[in-house]
Formats: C-alpha cells, sequence, structure tokens
C-alpha cells in the first residue's frame, strides 16, 4: 500500500457525542486530512446504517486498514 497522500490542505473536523441519561458528552474530536464515519443502530435484526467518507484515496485506504486490524475484520 502506498504512502497516504495529504489532501493539499483540505481538513475534516469529526466530532462525536454519546447519548446516555440525558446526557452528551464527547468521545472523540479530531480533525485530520481523510474520514470514514460510520452509526449504525440494530433493531429486530434489521441494521439501519449511516457511512460517510471523503479526502484522497490512499487516506482513505489506510483508514480502512486500520479499522480492520483494530477490530479484527
Amino acid at each position: 500500500m502506498s504512502a497516504p497522500v495529504s489532501a493539499g490542505g483540505l481538513s475534516y473536523r469529526v466530532v462525536v457525542y454519546e447519548h446516555h441519561d440525558g446526557r452528551e458528552s464527547v468521545i472523540m474530536d479530531t480533525t485530520g486530512s481523510g474520514l470514514i464515519a460510520a452509526v449504525a443502530t440494530i433493531t429486530d435484526g434489521i441494521m439501519d446504517a449511516q457511512v460517510a467518507d471523503s479526502g484522497p484515496p490512499g487516506i482513505q485506504a489506510h483508514i480502512a486498514l486500520l479499522i480492520a486490524q483494530h477490530h479484527g475484520a
């Protein structure tokens, strides 16, 4: 796999909140040159998911590999 490529000055900020017992907590607040984000809910065995990705393909490929390694895929 090739080295990640810079996004040419473009950056993305991702903020993730956890909602619990009526309270909201920031669990991630970061900025980078690329992103892959997913949120899902499973109800009655059916998954409803939203996915977003942006940035240079090389960075996205590295993020995808990191996610796969981190979660044992």
